[in-house]
């Protein structure tokens, strides 16, 4: 599944190579952007694991002095 594709190509670009996270759901992975890439395709359950996952992440990073760095501007 290409998801780095957009989210790589677009921050690095046009954000001066900000680091991030890019998340993507596997489950019909071969649907990504066809025709048959469709909402009612995401297993229930999937976007609360996501959002307790994210949850943890921001916990985690937010709580480290210095982990995270202010980004600038960039036009």
């Amino acid at each position: 599944m290409p998801t780095c594709k957009y989210y790589c190509t677009r921050v690095y670009r046009d954000f001066g190579y900000v680091a991030g996270m890019d998340f993507a759901y596997i489950a019909n992975g071969y649907v990504y952007h066809t025709m048959l890439d469709d909402i009612s395709r995401i297993q229930p359950g999937a976007v609360q694991h996501l959002g307790e996952n994210l949850v943890g992440v921001v916990y985690q990073s937010g709580n480290e002095p210095g982990r995270l760095r202010k980004v600038g501007h960039h036009p």
